[in-house]
């Protein structure tokens, strides 16, 4: 499903580059006809040409900033799936905003598993988030997880770093721990959405002398 999904992803914009070459190749063309048209003196051919090259740019006007909304709206132009080297799953889907106005984006389990009361569970997405050097991802859990299911992040909220991304030790893999606070077990289906991530924009304090790199994943920069 995900080669699939990627296949197709990869048809489309081949298509739009198609289009935008065509659309591109037929304004030169007719441009390069007016001079030739006002030597003549061919008014109606010229008046021909500019009206329809002027047609021309304005359908490319169009599609464009079609192109540009629609990659503004998907939410999966920030995220990406890890090597395959690092992948522990097959079929997982990207992180996706539930409405046009969420905030956050949901996250989706992985794997079907059962909580069993005081039992927590790292859920591996095997997915990385590529931000800018001004913003974090803050993992939050989503309400239904914690009113429906009594469960919660382990680490009860989760930061991820711009340089987490690609990674030497998982290539940036989000990590999610869920804990059960409840009575009674917990089932998380493969699939389910098991927290939500935030973009937030963060102010660097710039330290003297701090020029460490990160290297590794989860904890690697201390305890």
């Amino acid at each position: 499903m995900e080669n699939q999904q990627k296949n197709k992803e990869n048809e489309i914009k081949t298509m739009n580059k198609i289009v935008v070459i065509v659309l591109l190749g037929m304004i030169i063309f007719f441009s390069s006809l007016i001079p030739m048209r006002i030597q003549a003196n061919d008014v109606p051919a010229t008046y021909f040409s500019l009206f329809f090259m002027g047609t021309l740019c304005f359908f490319l006007g169009l599609f464009s900033s079609d192109i540009v909304n629609k990659s503004k709206k998907e939410g999966s132009i920030r995220f990406e799936f890890v090597e395959n080297s690092h992948r522990r799953h097959v079929d997982v889907k990207l992180p996706e905003k539930a409405t046009e106005n969420s905030v956050g984006y949901d996250f989706f389990s992985p794997e079907k598993m059962a909580l069993a009361p005081g039992e927590e569970h790292m859920f591996w997405t095997d997915v990385k988030v590529h931000l800018k050097q001004d913003e974090a991802l803050m993992i939050s859990p989503r309400s239904s997880i914690g009113i429906k299911k009594n469960l919660m992040l382990a680490n009860t909220i989760g930061m991820i770093d711009p340089d987490y991304y690609g990674n030497e030790e998982n290539d940036g893999s989000i990590g999610i721990c869920l804990y059960n606070y409840g009575t009674e077990r917990a089932l998380i289906e493969k699939g389910g959405r098991i927290a939500q991530g935030t973009v937030i924009t963060v102010v660097h304090d710039k330290i003297p002398g701090n020029s460490n790199k990160r290297k590794g994943g989860i904890g690697s920069t201390g305890q």
